[in-house]
């Protein structure tokens, strides 16, 4: 139950870190501030959003071989 809780946590605080730097992106886009730290932004947060998924993926295939 705990470890659910955490997970959810992690899920949410990871979602309004995206939606923040998206707002800020789409801000710098609208005012035509400086595009190459907007896609920087970008690049890292897709980067951190697929490394959380492919590790949440893995942690749950070590889990499913260690329960059979």
């Amino acid at each position: 139950m705990r470890r659910n809780i955490k997970i959810i946590a992690i899920i949410i605080t990871v979602t309004i870190f995206i939606v923040l730097d998206f707002i800020m992106f789409l801000i710098d886009w609208v005012f035509k501030g400086s595009t190459t730290i907007a896609i920087i932004s970008l690049v890292i947060i897709v980067g951190i959003f697929l490394g959380i998924v492919i590790y949440l993926w893995y942690r749950n295939r070590q889990k499913i071989k260690i329960k059979y």
